[in-house]
């Protein structure tokens, strides 16, 4: 239903735009695009493609409680929610993916940062 997904695409912004927020904090002059000759990075693990050219959530693990996140909404079903988050991020708020086309998938739902502008309404 459209309410889903509001809760849905609410969970996913607030997510993003934290880790988002937190690397940019961190680290201001941090490219957000691949540097095609950087060395294979795993970002103290947040990475597991293991082909990050830089952290945008930085390198410790930021793990939160998956059934709690999940409980923060009603109206779907909270087995399908935690099953998503433990298969995009495992639960790590700071889970960082490199995408061949240079963007990131970022935090527990793995939101594309390509996304992230037309999430937050521009």
């Amino acid at each position: 239903s459209i309410s889903v997904m509001k809760v849905l695409s609410s969970l996913l912004i607030f997510a993003t735009l934290l880790c988002y927020v937190s690397a940019r904090a961190l680290a201001p002059d941090m490219p957000m695009t691949r540097n095609v000759t950087a060395p294979m990075n795993t970002c103290g693990g947040n990475c597991p493609s293991n082909d990050c050219a830089g952290c945008p959530c930085g390198t410790s693990r930021n793990a939160v409680n998956i059934a709690q996140a999940c409980a923060m909404f009603s109206g779907w079903n909270q087995a399908c929610c935690q099953c998503i988050v433990s298969h995009e991020s495992g639960g790590n708020a700071n889970a960082a993916n490199y995408n061949t086309n240079g963007s990131y998938d970022i935090g527990v739902w793995q939101v594309n940062s390509v996304n992230w502008r037309s999430c937050s309404g521009g």
